[in-house]
This record gives C-alpha cells, sequence and structure tokens, in this order.
C-alpha cells in the first residue's frame, strides 16, 4: 500500500528543515530568516541556536552513514544496533532545541506545525522514491514513512493535550524501539535521496542508492509491521489516538484494512 500523500495547506519549511536537517537546508533555512515571522524563523535567528542546528546537522551526516554504506540485511541491522543510541542522543537535542520555541506558541500551534511538515515529509518522499526504487520498494518505503509519522504525530499528541499519563507505558516500551529503529532508518533515506550521504562506489556504481534504499525500505518496513502488530494486539488510549489522528490523509483502520492487517 503506498500512503496516500495531502497537499500542505499551510507550508512548514521551518519545522521539516528542522526535523530532518542537512547543512545546505539550514544554510538555505537561515537567509530566509530575517524575512519570516515565524517561530522557526525566530529560533534560527538566534546565532547560538543557529549553530547549534548547523552542528547536529553535520553529526547526524557521519551518524548515518554506516547505514548508507551497508551492504547487506544483517550489515545495515548491525549499523543500526551500533548507531541507536547516538542517534537517541542527537533526537534528544535536536528536539530540545525544538521545543524551546514552544515557550510562547503553545501546544495546539507546534501540533499544527508538526502536522504540516508531516505531509510534507510524506509528499518529498512520494516524489523521490518513485524516481529511486522500483514500485515495490518504494511502497515499502513509503508505507514504512506513513506508519512512522502516524505514530509520531499520535504521540506527541497525546502527552500535548492530555498530559503523559494519557498512554499506557507498556504500549509504548513496547514500541518505542522498533519506531526509533524505523526513524533512523527513514532519516538515513532521506539524506541519501537529496545527496546529503553517499553510499560506497556512488560515482562508478549508479545504482549503489538504489540497492541500499531497497534494504532500507525492506526493514523499516520490517519494524513498522513489528509495531502494528503490537499496538493490534492492544486496546489502549493510543490505538484511538492513531485512528483518530488528524494529520496523515488516512486512519489506522484505512491502513490497516488496505494492508490486511483487520
Amino acid at each position: 500500500m503506498t500512503a496516500q500523500v495531502a497537499t500542505p495547506q499551510t507550508p512548514s519549511e521551518g519545522l521539516l528543515a528542522l526535523l530532518f536537517p542537512s547543512p545546505r537546508r539550514v544554510r538555505e533555512l537561515r537567509k530566509q530568516a530575517d524575512t519570516q515571522q515565524d517561530f522557526w524563523s525566530a529560533l534560527l535567528k538566534d546565532p547560538l541556536a543557529c549553530r547549534e542546528l548547523e552542528r547536529l546537522a553535520e553529526a547526524i551526516k557521519e551518524l548515518t552513514l554506516p547505514l548508507a554504506r551497508a551492504k547487506s540485511a544483517d550489515e545495515l541491522e548491525r549499523s543500526i544496533h551500533a548507531q541507536l543510541h547516538p542517534y537517541l542522543i542527537w533526537k534528544g537535542k535536536l528536539f530540545d532545541l525544538i521545543l524551546k520555541t514552544l515557550s510562547g506558541a503553545g501546544p495546539e500551534a507546534f501540533l499544527n506545525e508538526y502536522g504540516n511538515a508531516i505531509r510534507q515529509i510524506q509528499e518529498f518522499f512520494h516524489e523521490k522514491v518513485l524516481s529511486a526504487l522500483d514500485h515495490e520498494d518504494a511502497e515499502r518505503l513509503e508505507s514504512a514513512l506513513y506508519g512512522v509519522c502516524l505514530y509520531s504525530e499520535a504521540l506527541l499528541r497525546a502527552i500535548l493535550e492530555k498530559g503523559p499519563d494519557a498512554i499506557d507505558p507498556d504500549a509504548v516500551k513496547a514500541t518505542i524501539g522498533d519506531f526509533f529503529k524505523a526513524d533512523l532508518l527513514l532519516m538515513t533515506a532521506m539524506l541519501i535521496m537529496i545527496g546529503e550521504i553517499k553510499p560506497w562506489r556512488w560515482i562508478v556504481a549508479p545504482s549503489e542508492p538504489a540497492k541500499i534504499l531497497a534494504l532500507i525500505a525492506q526493514q523499516a518496513e520490517a519494524h513498522v509491521d513489528a509495531i502494528e502488530d503490537e499496538l493490534m494486539s492492544r486496546d489502549l488510549e493510543l490505538r484511538k489516538l492513531l485512528e483518530q489522528s488528524p494529520g496523515p490523509s488516512l486512519t489506522l483502520e484505512e491502513y490497516s484494512r488496505q494492508r490486511g492487517l483487520s
């Protein structure tokens, strides 16, 4: 199933660039910040915050490079295992930087921006994967992205709107590891597709990016499937939130029906 992509009604280039930072995109966003009035531009007008974001954008390239250069599914899984803890530290620093902008914005403004960014991420992948992969692997990568976006928005919405007690901690504990592994794989895929990191022999073997992207698609789909299997076996508030999440264009119920999960 290829996830349906909703065209964003309100552009959210700032948050999109922050969620998938690259040095080039950060520089471009910084140049635009002086003429923008949103709170993402306000963050980039802060020299210390901007330098930290630039540092994180450089760091993610080095962190994901071992995944981009894996030559087999086993090697890719070993790279995920080795890089997961550093990635969690990196992700924590990135979100700490982002959440500092919320002091005057309020949770609903953030959730609206986050939902818009999710739709732009889906749109970007929809455009890129069709030219980078065959139909089956393109579906896998896009479907994995949809599942990760649905999970992350539902979790953030529950915490920001209802507090951390709204979610069963056992459900989160049982699924969060697979979520972060899929998230790391999708971050790597994004950086490959925009040319920030390059697999081995990129120049002399033009098919190399497609090979690693296919491996990433298969592994990311497997981790998202594991999340779905766990959640489908539970009657939890998280399941309800996933079904009602306003960001993606399909509900979890419809998504599951199309994939034959229910």
